[in-house]
């Protein structure tokens, strides 16, 4: 569970909904929820459970880059794999969004396993986190070796990524949207000026 900004400036929960089985938001103003991602796209309940690594983790803290969170994976290895076993995604935080056709950027393969001989390996779990400014991302991995030492690592993400998934003219629109929302400037928060049409 963490915080984030929509694409549409607005401050949401960002949860798994367990009920539902969905990754989903819900605007903290108007309390509406907004299913973003089945726990089980592209494939079925009865499938999944013979899949690597599906548990996530999920972070919302990049401001400056509103409209996306991060989910990281992780779990067991085994014989299959899925496009989101072990590993970092970005995913859109629109309030029109449809599940059936999520908005995913995929990040990194993180290769972090849980120990087959442990009912649960928490340090192995990813635990992925982006920073304020949407620029880097920090993880857990064990890179495929449960018996290893967990370490800490670093990603970069392109510069202007922002930009390229949203369109400059939608991101820059969300992030005013956002400065407006937490009372900065928008070059306090970019270090630009922004505007909201």
């Amino acid at each position: 569970m963490d915080l984030g900004i929509d694409t549409q400036g607005s401050e949401v929960l960002l949860f798994g909904n367990d009920t539902t089985d969905f990754l989903s938001m819900q605007d903290l103003a108007t309390g509406r929820e907004t299913h973003l991602l089945s726990y089980v796209h592209g494939t079925t309940w009865a499938e999944s459970r013979t899949l690597s690594g599906q548990g996530f983790h999920i972070s919302g803290n990049a401001y400056a880059t509103p409209g996306w969170m991060v989910v990281s994976t992780y779990g067991y290895e085994k014989q299959r794999t899925h496009w989101n076993s072990h590993a970092i995604y970005l995913l859109e935080l629109n309030p029109d969004a449809d599940p059936a056709q999520p908005v995913i950027w995929r990040v990194a393969h993180a290769r972090s396993v849980w120990d087959p001989d442990l009912t649960k390996h928490y340090w192995a779990e990813t635990h992925a986190s982006i920073d304020p400014r949407g620029r880097t991302i920090i993880f857990a991995s064990n890179w495929s070796n449960p018996k290893a030492a967990i370490e800490t690592y670093r990603l970069d993400l392109p510069e202007n990524q922002h930009d390229r998934l949203m369109g400059k003219r939608a991101a820059d629109e969300a992030r005013a949207r956002s400065a407006k929302l937490l009372g900065m400037t928008g070059r306090g928060m970019t270090g630009r000026e922004l505007t909201e049409r």
